[in-house]
């Protein structure tokens, strides 16, 4: 189901994403566990279906924490 959202809604919500995607990516690079770097992948999508510029260190790569290389 589509909705249509004013000018200031769409704004509001921009800012809460972006405000979870610091606090995730935070955890991400604290954990590096496979459960953060999924809710990293998913709040990206969210930020691009709401046309949200990312930084650059919004990339889905393993956490320190990780054994992945």
């Amino acid at each position: 189901m589509a909705t249509t959202l004013d000018d200031r809604q769409l704004a509001d919500i921009q800012e809460r994403v972006r405000e979870c995607l610091k606090i995730a990516d935070d955890y991400r690079h604290a954990i590096g566990d496979e459960d953060s770097i999924l809710l990293m992948q998913n709040l990206r999508s969210i930020a691009t279906a709401l046309d949200i510029q990312l930084p650059e260190r919004h990339i889905d790569l393993p956490g320190p924490a990780s054994n992945e290389a």
